[in-house]
């Protein structure tokens, strides 16, 4: 297992897949990527008079935004544009920067608290916020944030003692300052950050002179300077090269430095008044940017240079911030404008999910091994996606909806006690080089191929509500079903109701009563029941052999202990293959 697919143990993978299975999954039938440069935003849910600033995509599918002045926020936006805001355990001063989706299936945010109490915060996917301050340097003023190839997460330091920070998913920060110029005339104000793909993370100062510079995993700094200034945010395009936005007044425009630090700034294309901001990878395999001159609009570049720009669409007064790619194709951006927004641009390029996964197999318990399979992605910049990236990669079996621990192989054999639930699975993919996350998920089948029938138990009254059994059923095996005639199997089954407890009788024993049953099925041939169980929802209260023939046509269950009043499911199964009828 290399770095990058240890990032994430399985331990919160289970969190992590509750949060995403109620997602929309936008695949061959979902909503996908919008045309090129088509461009929509939205407030609905924004706090009166906040700031969206920083931007990422989320291990859940959504979208993850800081929020600043006033009334400090982390803010998620599912790819149809429902906001939600969260903001309890933020520092009372909160001053919120940088967000990037972490390896552990969080999002990591930068917060500088105005000097007061700086700290880099986690966010999981379900709302529940933590901060750390230990290892920040004094007077620290953490701004961006991104996640490595080390399987920590990167910040830059614009405080005092300008440095480069790492923080683990533990929470241990380290800075690193040993290569930043600070001699003389010169100075470092290091303010972009990414990963790159030598391995290594890059990031730009614009100090004296001006730099492209990159940090090795283990702290060592070497710088790039070219002779303009103004170099701000950056991202890794898909042709493996480093992308910048360049403020500096005369040479504004978009950046490329390869990994050997040389570097060509590209203008063509902008408007007359350009100020690009924040920028980002796209599923199209090109590179996008926002643009806060005026007029407002988002930007796409070709990895040669080719720049074309998008404005129909954006609000009056548009003032555009950081952008992120979104597993629904689009690219997403904070606009901090006269009406506070996010905003969404197509790029053209399909959803992640192309096709969703699909349970295959027989659905019988204890001998027959179902399958995951069928789900396809999209190809994002030339790449598909890893299944194995992050701990969180990879398939999860989901029984009624819920997932079964330790079940992340691609095959699962379902128990005697899966019999009548609901089986479905989910596979997590990750394009790395994007850091996008997608998730497709099947739809569910029933253990057994037959649905269930609940029985209702009271103190003094069963009710039973029965489904109808199957049409047919093959029933394996020698024949031991004496004269029943093939065609109709009369069956006596056992539903149990348990008293109300008193003082003087505080465990009552079970009152058990027999129910016939008449079915059609197809008789090949039998043996006795061997498989059977009774369940209230995941509590097995009799399986396996506690089934004995007692009659040709009678059944008694050993129960595993006493009954309480509630609602039962009984499964029957003949020689540990077919389900007969759930009564």
């Amino acid at each position: 297992m290399n770095a990058r697919q240890s990032w994430s143990a399985r331990t919160s993978l289970f969190a992590f897949v509750a949060s995403i299975v109620a997602l929309t999954v936008f695949g061959a039938t979902g909503a996908g990527a919008a045309p090129t440069g088509s461009i929509a935003e939205f407030s609905s849910g924004l706090t009166t008079g906040v700031f969206p600033t920083g931007i990422a995509a989320g291990a859940d599918g959504n979208i993850w935004f800081t929020e600043t002045n006033p009334g400090q926020a982390i803010g998620r936006i599912t790819p149809g544009g429902t906001i939600t805001e969260f903001a309890t355990g933020l520092n009372a001063n909160s001053a919120l920067a940088g967000i990037t989706a972490g390896p552990d299936g969080n999002l990591w945010f930068t917060d500088d608290d105005d000097g007061v109490a700086p700290a880099i915060g986690r966010i999981s996917t379900s709302g529940t916020i933590t901060e750390f301050s230990t290892g920040l340097n004094v007077g620290s003023e953490p701004l961006q944030i991104a996640a490595g190839p080390d399987g920590n997460l990167w910040f830059t330091d614009d405080g005092p003692t300008k440095a480069i920070g790492r923080i683990t998913p533990s929470g241990t920060i380290t800075e690193f300052s040993n290569g930043l110029p600070t001699s003389g005339v010169q100075s470092s104000n290091p303010v972009g950050i990414t990963a790159g793909a030598d391995g290594n993370v890059w990031f730009t100062d614009n100090g004296n002179p001006a730099a492209v510079a990159k940090i090795t995993p283990s702290g060592t700094i070497t710088e790039y300077p070219f002779p303009f200034a103004g170099p701000n945010r950056i991202a890794l395009g898909a042709d493996g090269n480093l992308w910048f936005v360049n403020l500096a007044t005369g040479n504004r425009g978009i950046g490329k430095a390869t990994t050997a630090g040389v570097v060509t700034v590209y203008t063509t294309g902008l408007e007359t008044n350009t100020q690009p901001w924040g920028i980002a990878p796209g599923p199209d395999g090109n590179v996008w940017f926002t643009d806060e001159g005026a007029p407002a609009a988002v930007g796409q570049i070709t990895p040669s240079g080719t720049i074309t720009e998008y404005s129909a669409g954006l609000g009056s007064g548009a003032h555009l911030e950081e952008m992120a790619p979104g597993a629904d194709g689009n690219v997403w951006f904070t606009d901090e404008g006269t009406i506070r927004a996010l905003g969404r641009v197509g790029t053209g390029a399909p959803a992640a999910s192309t096709a969703q996964p699909a349970v295959a197999g027989a659905g019988d318990p204890g001998s027959t091994t179902e399958t995951c399979s069928g789900a396809t992605w999209a190809t994002w910049g030339g790449q598909q996606p890893s299944l194995s990236a992050f701990g969180f990669d990879g398939y999860v079996w989901l029984l009624d909806g819920s997932p079964v621990a330790g079940q992340t192989a691609q095959t699962y054999t379902p128990s005697v006690g899966d019999l009548g639930h609901q089986l479905a699975c989910s596979v997590t993919a990750t394009y790395t080089a994007l850091g996008v996350t997608a998730t497709a998920a099947s739809a569910a089948v029933t253990v057994g191929g037959v649905a269930t029938s609940s029985t209702t138990t009271t103190a003094s009254t069963t009710t039973t509500t029965a489904i109808a059994p199957p049409t047919t059923a093959v029933v394996p095996g020698t024949a031991a079903l004496g004269t029943a005639a093939a065609g109709t199997i009369t069956t006596d089954v056992l539903f149990c109701s348990t008293p109300a407890a008193t003082k003087h009788v505080p465990h009552p024993k079970p009152s058990c009563k027999g129910v016939t049953q008449k079915g059609p099925v197809s008789v090949h041939g039998g043996g006795p029941y061997r498989l059977a169980s009774l369940t209230s929802g995941k509590t097995v209260y009799g399986a396996g052999l506690g089934w004995r023939m007692a009659h040709r046509t009678k059944l008694v269950l050993v129960l595993s202990r006493a009954l309480p009043a509630g609602t039962y499911t009984l499964h029957l199964a003949f020689n540990k293959d077919k389900v007969v009828a759930v009564r």
